[in-house]
C-alpha cells in the first residue's frame, strides 16, 4: 500500500500494482483496463457504458445490462442507444412503436415530431442577374437548413429562404 498524498487524485488508498484501492467521498470507483491488466480508479462520474452506483460508506461504477446501450441511468434504463437503435423509454428499439415518430434531433421516440431549423446563413453579396455592379438595385437572399423534419401531425417549417432588395456598391462597372 502507498501513502495517501502519493495516491492519484480521488484516492483513498492504493498500491503500485493495482492502482487505487478506495476512493474519497463524492468518487466512484471503477476498473480501467490497460492490455490484459485491471487498475483501480477514482473518477468523478462514471465512463460511458456505465452507471454510478452510491452506497453510505462507498460508491462504484456498474456496465449497463441494457443490450445495444452506450450510456444508461441505472442497470435498466438507457439514455444513449448505439445506432441505429432508437431510445425510447429507457429501451433500446429498432424502430419506434406504432403511433409514435423518431425525433432524430434528441434522438427517441414522439408523439409529435415539430419541424426545427437551424440559424439562417449570412445575407449574400447585392447582385443582380449576376452582376455586382452596372445596376443601382440588386436582390441580397439567405437560407436556413431543416434540423429535423416534422412527422404528419407535426408543425410544418417555417420558410427556409429569403431574399430582400439591396443597393448596389457599385453602380458603374469598372
Amino acid at each position: 500500500s502507498v501513502g495517501h498524498s502519493n495516491c492519484p487524485r480521488g484516492c483513498t488508498n492504493c498500491s503500485l500494482d493495482n492502482g487505487c484501492t478506495a476512493c474519497r467521498r463524492g468518487f466512484f470507483f471503477t476498473f480501467i483496463r490497460t492490455g490484459m491488466r485491471h487498475r483501480g480508479m477514482c473518477v468523478a462520474s462514471c465512463p460511458l457504458g456505465y452507471y454510478g452506483v452510491r452506497r453510505k460508506t462507498y460508491s462504484f461504477c456498474n456496465s449497463c445490462q441494457i443490450d445495444h446501450c452506450s450510456a444508461c441511468f441505472s442497470r435498466s434504463y438507457c439514455t444513449l442507444c448505439q445506432p441505429p437503435y432508437i431510445s425510447y423509454r429507457g429501451r433500446c428499439l429498432e424502430r419506434c412503436p406504432s403511433g409514435l415518430y423518431y425525433a432524430n434531433y434528441s434522438k427517441d421516440c414522439r408523439l409529435i415530431v415539430d419541424c426545427m431549423i437551424g440559424p439562417w446563413s449570412p445575407w449574400s453579396t447585392c447582385s443582380r442577374s449576376g452582376q455586382t455592379c452596372g445596376y443601382k438595385y440588386g436582390i441580397t437572399s439567405r437560407s436556413r437548413e431543416v434540423l429535423e423534419g416534422p412527422s404528419p401531425n407535426g408543425a410544418s417549417c417555417p420558410a427556409l429562404s429569403e431574399n430582400r432588395c439591396c443597393r448596389m456598391e457599385m453602380r458603374h462597372c469598372a
